[in-house]
């Protein structure tokens, strides 16, 4: 991983690194069919007036980390940084639940991301180990803490499944590499998914990096001291943008999908699609950096256009073939679509079957 990704490894300012996984729309002025955009021709929410009082609050009803003693073990760091990202997340959820304007608790892609000292996963990536993670968050993860968790989860356990993994160290060169081989999980569970996020801790300096990987590379936030106010401020900022995400395309999950089946355009409008079927694999390379080729047949069962369940698309979050609401509005579809700082999908057709590849 380190040989994968060594030369294309990006830091930027925590509020920055906001912007860029902000929900955003474009701005008025803006010709948003057709083009590339740049970070600049969208308006963020992160940098609207409501974020900002939230924030605020935020800062208001945290508390600094308090750190182990010099020389101690990693894992005695594990249980207090648990409550401290778990208090995090949750005062970021009630601050927002005072904003109008901002998304309601129900409607938010965290609702309830919580965290857990980690334990072996229980699958793996090609025929590579078992990983195990230091700490792992998920939706509703805290109940199972006890039980086998997974990368792609069983249909029967959905909440089994890891959304965003903590690697802790001493030593940034080791930790990203390490944190590089949860992104490449990530990757595996949902091969058409545009970022990965994980979380990296220093033990010994207390400071905390939200990682981006992407097919482009990593891009990080710079360390944020959580045992001092401005740095606290900043980590506050990153998990309430992560809190504002309404929809799986904000978490950079594209909706078309679900691992045995998509739904192909049928028209320009976007009104008709074809429902196809996952045949079989016929290539899949595994990283994080790069094309990630990922080459299936599909089966078409007519050739008949078929409209999607009104407002329902294909949920790939969850490791198979699902539902879940989304708009119909052809405008609400545009201003989610993620912007070109992070991964562009760009997908082409080929005799027999569809090949899709991530550029930048």
């Amino acid at each position: 991983m380190e040989k994968e990704i060594w030369n294309q490894t990006f830091s930027f300012p925590p509020k920055e690194l906001a912007r860029m996984l902000s929900p955003k729309t474009p701005k008025p002025d803006t010709d948003a069919v057709g083009k590339l955009l740049q970070l600049d021709n969208y308006e963020c929410t992160v940098e609207g007036q409501p974020f900002l009082d939230a924030l605020d609050d935020v800062v208001a009803r945290i508390e600094t980390f308090d750190p182990q003693p010099p020389g101690s073990a990693e894992s005695a760091s594990y249980p207090g940084l648990v409550k401290f990202l778990t208090d995090c997340v949750e005062a970021c959820h009630k601050a927002l639940d005072r904003q109008p304007g901002l998304p309601l608790r129900q409607e938010r892609w965290y609702e309830k991301l919580e965290f857990t000292v980690a334990r072996k996963v229980g699958d793996r990536v090609d025929h590579a180990s078992p990983l195990w993670p230091d700490i792992t968050g998920g939706k509703g993860i805290s109940a199972f803490r006890e039980e086998q968790l997974y990368w792609r989860s069983p249909p029967e356990k959905p909440n089994h499944r890891i959304a965003l993994p903590v690697e802790l160290k001493n030593n940034w060169r080791d930790m990203v590499s390490q944190a590089a081989t949860y992104a490449r999980s990530l990757f595996s569970a949902n091969p058409m998914r545009t970022f990965a996020l994980v979380l990296a801790f220093n033990q010994e300096q207390s400071t905390l990096r939200f990682l981006v990987f992407h097919h482009g590379g990593l891009t990080a936030s710079e360390e944020c001291n959580i045992t001092e106010e401005d740095g606290l401020k900043e980590v506050a900022r990153l998990f309430l943008t992560l809190t504002c995400w309404r929809t799986a395309e904000d978490a950079g999950f594209i909706t078309c999908y679900g691992h045995s089946a998509y739904l192909l355009p049928g028209d320009q409008e976007g009104t008709n699609h074809v429902s196809a079927e996952v045949e079989r694999i016929l290539s899949w390379h595994h990283c994080v950096r790069g094309g990630m080729t990922f080459v299936s047949r599909l089966r078409l069962p007519s050739n008949t256009l078929q409209a999607p369940p009104p407002g329902q698309y294909p949920n790939p979050s969850l490791g198979w073939a699902s539902y879940v609401p989304r708009s119909s509005s052809k405008k609400r579809r545009r201003a989610q679509t993620p912007p070109g700082p992070l991964i562009i999908p760009e997908s082409r057709r080929m005799v027999g079957f569809f090949f899709f590849k991530q550029i930048i």
